[in-house]
């Protein structure tokens, strides 16, 4: 589920984005969703093929003050073709004579920029609401003015256009991966006539070009960006570059914590119900594969090799944040808690409705949600009982120097120790095939220990891999925790699946030996029998 429904959650009084089924016929401000879609199918009927212009016959060329050329790092200036680098002379184009396309194409959304606002109930009235409540949270360090803003990931302007309606900011650089939210975000703007008086200018921006001047930007705000981030701290070292000194920049993302707890509590309604039913159930598929996501996301913090296939790749733990922020450089790095949701229930509303639950299950869950919460809420400090975050970062007016990096950072990374986690069960069945850059592993099967299981270590001739534990596996509970215990976390999404490769691993070798390890989240693992096997034919482990 994308981020901006996994952690904005039905709060009214604060104006998150929910989903829900159907939607308002008008909206509070008195435009009519079939006026809104009317403008989106224009946009969607011209989208295919981006009409580039030339800066002639544009009303007004870009402001390039802020940009330079990501390929030199050159000022850029306008030309009659358009931004034009001053160094290389590298010309960008200008989509639809207002979109400064610096991406090209190389990335986009996964997402349909046509049916968000719709299907997550984006409106202006729900925009105002949010831009209020982070405007209460930062009281008075929120400026007197935004000055020149920078908005990453604006997709179709649901925070933009209420901090532009009420004049927050002198100057806006609206930007996202994808150009078709960028045409949409621009249509609202102009509908709200923002752009006759806050000059803004847009532009194709995936974080992977270096295409902002040194302290070109008094802020720089982020909805729901930074957790789809291959490499969130990257990026935040080019901010701090690219912020002036005293600069902010806030952020609002999903909490790992609230996530994991909210997850722990509907696994014991889930195997509740198998209990009490053992029927295979469609409502209960649907929880049970995402309990599954969400262990796999929040079990796999940190291991960007494997996260940088996922759309949502980041959960924040606040203290963590912080402690990158001010080895980067920041003065100052806080979290306050978005949308608190003390038991989970407003934010299961609007996850039952994005996963598409019946009414009778949606209705059957929540009666049961705040028992089945309690205990895992109840462990959480009360700042971490929110489905999000907001981060406030301030850059220091002078530059000071950067704190070394720590041991404190690497205390998770402890050398793997093997200890006894029992009860232990495992069934994995491992086929060998030859591959011309070396040898592949298939791997099907489950791991159930009374702990949570993060890796299955796999290792041949020296090397490793490692392959997660996470997925759905409703017979392996039924058949070994009828009596409860193992936490349902564990037991319902014990299963592995897929393929390894072991470069340069000879593949002809008569027999080989296999190693194999069940690394846990504490960094402590248990360590499998060693086998020896024959590539081609199954290897066959159970306890």
């Amino acid at each position: 589920m994308h981020g901006l429904m996994k952690c904005f959650q039905p709060v009214e009084s604060a104006g998150f984005f929910v989903d829900r089924p159907g939607n308002p016929k008008e909206t509070r401000t008195g435009v009519s969703q079939a006026a809104q879609g009317n403008a989106m199918a224009t946009i969607r009927r011209n989208s295919h093929q981006p009409p580039v212009l030339t800066a002639a016959q544009c009303r007004e060329p870009p402001r390039l003050a802020p940009f330079q050329c990501p390929s030199c790092l050159s000022r850029l200036e306008n030309s009659p073709t358009g931004p034009r680098c001053t160094g290389c002379g590298t010309r960008y184009a200008l989509i639809d004579g207002s979109i400064i396309d610096f991406v090209g194409g190389r990335f986009d959304t996964k997402l349909d920029p046509h049916q968000y606002d719709s299907g997550h109930g984006i409106n202006d009235r729900r925009s105002a609401a949010e831009y209020r409540h982070i405007r209460r949270l930062a009281g008075e360090r929120w400026p007197a003015s935004l000055g020149r803003m920078l908005e990453i990931g604006c997709g179709t302007g649901a925070f933009s256009r209420a901090v532009l309606a009420d004049n927050a900011a002198q100057e806006a650089v609206l930007t996202d991966v994808s150009r078709d939210m960028l045409r949409i975000c621009k249509a609202h703007l102009d509908r709200l006539g923002v752009g006759a008086r806050v000059p803004m200018t847009l532009a194709t921006y995936s974080t992977n070009e270096r295409c902002f001047r040194d302290a070109s930007f008094d802020s720089c705000v982020g909805i729901q960006v930074l957790h789809h981030l291959p490499d969130y701290e990257a990026f935040l070292e080019d901010l701090f570059r690219f912020l002036k000194p005293g600069g902010i920049a806030f952020f609002a993302e999903p909490a790992l914590r609230f996530h994991q707890a909210l997850a722990a509590g509907i696994a014991d309604i889930v195997a509740r119900q198998m209990a009490a039913d053992p029927t295979p159930s469609h409502d209960r598929q649907l929880l049970h594969n995402w309990i599954g996501e969400q262990r796999r996301g929040t079990l796999h913090q940190g291991a960007l090799w494997y996260l940088a296939g996922l759309e949502d790749k980041h959960m924040f733990v606040p203290d963590s944040f912080a402690a990158t922020a001010q080895r980067i450089g920041f003065a100052s790095a806080e979290a306050f808690p978005l949308a608190p949701d003390p038991a989970g229930s407003r934010m299961a509303v609007g996850l039952f409705g994005e996963l598409g639950l019946s009414p009778e299950g949606t209705a059957a869950v929540l009666e049961q949600l705040p028992r089945h919460t309690k205990p895992y809420f109840k462990a959480l400090p009360a700042a971490d009982r929110t489905p999000s975050y907001l981060f406030w970062l301030r850059k220091p007016l002078r530059r000071a120097a950067r704190p070394r990096k720590t041991g404190a950072a690497t205390q998770a990374a402890r050398p793997a120790a093997v200890v006894n986690v029992l009860p232990a069960h495992w069934f994995l069945e491992l086929r060998a095939q030859p591959d011309a850059a070396g040898l592949a592993i298939d791997v099907e099967g489950w791991c159930l220990l009374n702990s949570d299981i993060k890796w299955l270590r796999i290792q041949v001739c020296g090397v490793e891999r490692d392959m997660p534990v996470w997925y759905p596996r409703a017979d392996v509970h039924g058949a070994f925790n009828q009596d409860g215990t193992y936490a349902a976390w564990n037991s319902l999404c014990c299963g592995v699946t897929g393929r390894v490769m072991f470069e340069g691993v000879p593949a002809a070798a008569e027999e080989l030996p296999i190693g194999m390890r069940l690394v846990l989240t504490n960094g402590f693992a248990l360590d499998l029998p060693v086998q020896r096997f024959r590539p081609g034919q199954p290897l066959f482990l159970k306890l």
